[in-house]
């Protein structure tokens, strides 16, 4: 019968008069026990553990019981018991962030009253606790993506500043490091013997093993600077850490999207080996053009998919699995089911090759910049940090993008809004543009 006594704590939460919550309460400040009055003006006192007693809740149960039924209704047994509210409802967020209580194995964000009271449960992660020598070897390549013991843990004095914003030159040094290095070598190399060019399946190689060395790069590039400016929301909840069982099929994702992106790039782009990646062959003049519609084009393809996802129900099934974190961090941006990874890793990425063609090099380095994008925009920094290629062109017209975008899209869960990922071009030419909570708009 708990699951009577959390519905109804919910029902009264969000129906209560304002003269029934102390002060106390009403700022948040609920530690150790709290008193909490009722509409017969007797005070019932709750303990740190349940957020109102079991007795007390018969007193009022009988003035909700209707609203409790129908609220029952919302409510489902999964999972072994753990209850879940089926509703589209976007997780509401407020400045100052409410305080957070534990009642009954629901946690219940107590919030003003204007907003809605929602109920969140974080996916079960306790693999990273384990000693190094007794994790798998899926666990161990996931580790690269667990941040400090700080970071697993709530901040206790939430920052009262906007997040700064980043210099898109900090991304262009970045990226200009760590995509070049192929390109050197390969260069260096038609340079010194003009008349032996690699063979496909070398450059197939080269390339395809710069691809993982390049994903460990992001993820230590993007994990310090979240050590460094901090996480969205940080204060009500941190970053997750990927379920227990959804560990290995992580990495694995991870590592059909780096092959698959390597043969892809080959198929799409049509390579040709005696083609060096000189200014002017491999890398056409045109190349700044070419990467801006690219990026646009691919935008539109997966804001098609993405929205089809969240409104279609049977499509909402093959994309709810990677709605699992609320709270994401940049390996999970790959964690999907079957057919997402063949619509993301092939699907969108290909019909955009045909509607922008380009060279191999030129592709190769518009999709590492894509897997750099899509990193940041599922870290959760605290930070204004735009796209490096699309900002410049769409920031003047507020039509860009930046992290907490994303971010907020999963909180939202199915009635999210913010579909695209390389910008909020297409989000606002049909409507489904949400609005920033700690980022300037």
């Amino acid at each position: 019968m708990t699951w009577i006594h959390d519905v109804a704590v919910l029902v009264w939460l969000r129906h209560r008069p304002k003269s029934e919550v102390t002060p106390e309460a009403r700022d948040g400040n609920l530690r150790g026990s709290s008193l909490v009055t009722f509409p017969s003006d007797r005070t019932l006192k709750s303990d740190g553990n349940d957020f109102i007693s079991t007795s007390s809740t018969t007193k009022f149960l009988s003035q909700f019981i209707t609203e409790c039924l129908a609220s029952a209704r919302s409510y489902k047994l999964i999972d072994g018991g753990r209850r879940k509210k089926e509703t589209n409802t976007p997780l509401i967020l407020t400045q100052p962030y409410p305080a957070q209580r534990r009642g009954n194995d629901l946690f219940v964000n107590i919030m003003t009253d204007e907003a809605q009271t929602v109920t969140t449960r974080r996916p079960r992660a306790t693999w990273h606790l384990k000693p190094w020598s007794e994790q798998t070897i899926w666990e161990k390549f996931a580790m690269l993506d667990v941040g400090s013991p700080e970071e697993l843990e709530k901040r206790a004095e939430p920052r009262d500043y906007p997040p700064p914003v980043q210099n898109n030159y900090v991304s262009w040094i970045f990226l200009a490091c760590a995509i070049s290095p192929p390109f050197l070598l390969q260069g260096l190399w038609y340079h010194l013997y003009p008349e032996s060019h690699w063979p496909t399946w070398v450059t197939y190689i080269v390339y395809q093993l710069w691809i993982q060395a390049y994903i460990i790069f992001v993820i230590k590039h993007v994990r310090g600077w979240m050590s460094h400016f901090g996480t969205l929301d940080e204060a009500n909840r941190p970053r997750d850490v990927p379920p227990d069982n959804r560990v290995k099929r992580l990495i694995i994702s991870v590592f059909i999207y780096i092959y698959a992106r390597g043969i892809g790039c080959m198929l799409l782009s049509r390579h040709d080996p005696s083609i060096g990646p000189a200014l002017g062959e491999g890398i056409t003049y045109a190349f700044p053009l070419k990467i801006v519609a690219w990026h646009l084009t691919l935008d539109f393809w997966f804001y098609l998919w993405h929205r089809s996802a969240h409104t279609v129900p049977w499509i909402w099934r093959l994309h709810a699995g990677h709605h699992n974190t609320k709270y994401p961090t940049p390996i999970q941006s790959i964690l999907a089911d079957d057919v997402q990874e063949i619509i993301e890793i092939a699907v969108v990425p290909g019909l955009t090759a045909l509607c922008i063609p380009m060279t191999f090099h030129e592709l190769y380095i518009s999709i590492l910049i894509t897997l750099y994008v899509e990193a940041m925009g599922h870290s959760g920094m605290r930070a204004d940090w735009g796209h490096p290629v699309l900002d410049p062109v769409l920031r003047p017209f507020n039509l860009h993008l930046v992290i907490e975008d994303h971010d907020l899209h999963h909180r939202h869960g199915k009635g999210g809004k913010n579909y695209g990922k390389q910008s909020r071009l297409w989000d606002t030419l049909f409507n489904t543009r949400g609005e920033r909570i700690e980022c300037l708009n």
